[in-house]
């Protein structure tokens, strides 16, 4: 396994008696998936899909996801693999599912799961589904058609939350047959991005299989509100596993949100000066105290002596697939396009004549503008440029991926 990326929880979680900043627990009730069996079915009438989101695409990003390393980070929680990835379903028929409009206590999640339990349950009737019965291994995906939006969801205070993903079960016992018990859940596609869709699945598949039946890993404490006590819901970072889109999730060995990547990750910095110009200032005067076998105290003449420094800081980015870089100077975060930066200055004063000193030495300011220029969020180098007429600046460069 290569590097395994590493974030705080998406939310700050705090203990409810003292207030105070902490990391949440979970606790096993026993029950995983060992060896998932993964049926997707892609649900509507915009399937096989087009440009980018097709059934095709998606299903290579399901590849990409059970057959990398991304999983590997379940192990400590049960999960042996390989997922098996079954053909995929692509059921045609128009789908349309009305959802009431927005308001306190109304959940339009309940509504889209209503309707693809219902449809999940009549393929089981009628036979749809191979090896359906006594295969509790068994998880059923549904990619929506992306005609249908994301539901919101409003509590009773008014406070909305948009829904992406679901998981749940369907435990029907057959004292005739053999038990009906599986994992399902569905996937929107309404952003019409491949890796947002990838990233989702990955974050529906992972709680399928750490938290099937409902007495999985859940968490404990601090107590997690409805819908969000599985080991996805405190993460919701993303990134980028083998050319596919992911989602972080909690690992409690290590109490923090990873993702297992398949490279190993390098950053160095270099950088390259692109112009050092002195500028003179007016001619000015100065005085030297000589001892009087010398002469005595001499005047001479001086100009000040800026420059203008422009410099490149590069960032070598050795096994990043898609990387977001930032960069801070004296502690100061570079934004992406134009800004400046105020960092602390110094001046060499010459000595003046004591008698009539030259006291606008002492008014210089003791701080510089620095301008900075950042591509974007993902740029591999900044440019800055300071001066001229500025004091002695002395920048400590930092860099994280």
């Amino acid at each position: 396994m290569g590097d395994i990326i590493t974030f705080s929880p998406r939310l700050p979680l705090t203990d409810p008696k003292t207030g105070l900043p902490v990391n949440p627990t979970f606790v096993g009730k026993g029950s995983k998936i060992e060896h998932p069996d993964l049926l997707p079915i892609f649900r509507g009438a915009y399937w096989p899909g087009s440009g980018d989101l097709t059934v095709t695409s998606i299903m290579n990003g399901i590849y990409s996801i059970v057959g990398g390393p991304y999983l590997q980070g379940l192990w400590r929680y049960g999960y042996a693999g390989p997922v098996n990835v079954r053909d995929a379903m692509v059921d045609t028929s128009p789908l349309d599912i009305p959802l009431p409009a927005p308001a306190p206590g109304v959940s339009q999640t309940q509504e889209v799961s209503n309707r693809v339990h219902d449809y999940i349950e009549w393929l089981v009737t009628n036979d749809k589904i191979d090896n359906v019965d006594d295969n509790h291994d068994l998880i059923v995906m549904v990619f929506l058609d992306p005609a249908v939006p994301s539901p919101i969801d409003t509590d009773m205070a008014g406070k909305q939350g948009g829904v992406v993903g679901f998981n749940s079960s369907i435990d029907d016992t057959n004292f005739a047959d053999d038990a009906t018990r599986f994992e399902w859940g569905w996937v929107t596609t309404s952003s019409r991005i491949l890796a947002t869709v990838t990233a989702i699945f990955s974050h529906e598949l992972v709680e399928s299989i750490t938290d099937p039946f409902g007495t999985g890993w859940e968490r404990t404490y601090p107590a997690p509100d409805p819908g969000e006590g599985q080991i996805g819901d405190v993460c919701s970072q993303f990134g980028i596993v083998n050319g596919t889109g992911v989602s972080a999730y909690w690992a409690e060995a290590v109490k923090v949100c990873v993702i297992p990547t398949a490279g190993t990750r390098r950053l160095s910095l270099s950088y390259t000066q692109d112009k050092h110009e002195p500028v003179d200032g007016q001619p000015r005067e100065g005085y030297v105290n000589l001892p009087a076998m010398c002469g005595g105290g001499q005047y001479f003449s001086y100009v000040e002596r800026t420059y203008q420094n422009n410099f490149t800081i590069h960032a070598d980015l050795s096994g990043y697939e898609s990387p977001v870089v930032s960069y801070a100077i004296n502690g100061h975060e570079v934004p992406v396009g134009e800004d400046t930066i105020e960092v602390e200055a110094t001046w060499d004063v010459p000595r003046s004549n004591p008698l009539f000193p030259d006291l606008s030495f002492y008014l210089k300011p003791n701080t510089a503008l620095l301008t900075t220029w950042k591509p974007s969020a993902m740029s591999s180098y900044i440019t800055t440029s300071v001066g001229p007429h500025a004091g002695n600046t002395y920048l400590t460069i930092t860099v994280s991926a």
